[in-house]
């Protein structure tokens, strides 16, 4: 439920956008007041949110490492890495793949992203109901294939069509994956700070790299072969899956 607050706030900006750029000359600049706006109000929020009382000490005398040698930190670790660097990629190139390659047009492109995080949004509301009635592991399973089966559909198709098919059909698959590798991961850790952090350091570190190795493919070889990255990290993601 948490992350589909998140996945509504991703779909309201590229339309909020939108409607700015297409209102007048330098609408940008309007976007952009709003984005300043809302930055404040989060300072506001932060200044004035409880928060649950924590036992701080002056000095730390033991750090608990313990959750290096569990297994399943390593194992949701590692999907979360090649998850977020899918994830940032496609989120970063989806629409500029689209206006490079002239399969749509600009304004369709850029409501490709609102597209993905709608059903997104959906999908992470199945995923509230799914949640303690099916394993997780099928779920992780039926979302690494499924993304990649429609990652695929996108990757290869020329209409607009299989491509709306293909976006939707990605943004259903996405939607849970984060959250069950996250629940996954931190099974025999949890209380332990340092090492969720660690974790969900280790999976941001691939929304780094993945876009920018993109860009630099792209650079050299075309967007349609950098998009083949993607393609080879949703493929690593399937495996890591299944070898969890």
């Amino acid at each position: 439920l948490l992350h589909g607050a998140f996945a509504m706030g991703a779909v309201l900006s590229p339309l909020a956008l939108i409607a700015c750029t297409g209102a007048r000359e330098g609408g940008w600049r309007m976007m952009t007041g709003g984005i300043v706006v809302l930055c404040l109000c989060q300072l506001l929020l932060y200044f004035k949110m409880r928060l649950p009382a924590e036992n701080i000490t002056k000095s730390i005398k033991k750090v608990d490492r313990s959750f290096l040698k569990n297994r399943n930190f390593w194992l949701g670790a590692m999907i979360l890495f090649f998850y977020i660097s899918a994830e940032y990629a496609i989120v970063n190139w989806l629409v500029t793949y689209f206006k490079d390659t002239g399969i749509l047009s600009d304004r369709v492109s850029q409501l490709m992203s609102s597209l993905l995080w709608v059903v997104i949004f959906i999908g992470r509301m199945i995923g509230a109901v799914l949640v303690g009635r099916v394993a997780r592991k099928y779920i992780l399973l039926a979302d690494g294939a499924g993304m990649l089966c429609f990652f695929l559909l996108v990757f290869f198709s020329r209409s607009e069509l299989p491509i709306f098919i293909g976006i939707m059909g990605i943004g259903l698959f996405m939607a849970t994956i984060y959250t069950s590798a996250m629940a996954l991961g931190i099974e025999g850790i949890r209380g332990n700070d340092l090492g969720v952090s660690t974790m969900t350091l280790i999976g941001s570190t691939g929304g780094i790299i993945t876009p920018a190795v993109v860009g630099l493919v792209a650079e050299r070889a075309g967007l349609q072969t950098g998009m083949g990255v993607v393609v080879a990290v949703t493929v690593i993601l399937l495996a890591a899956i299944i070898l969890s």
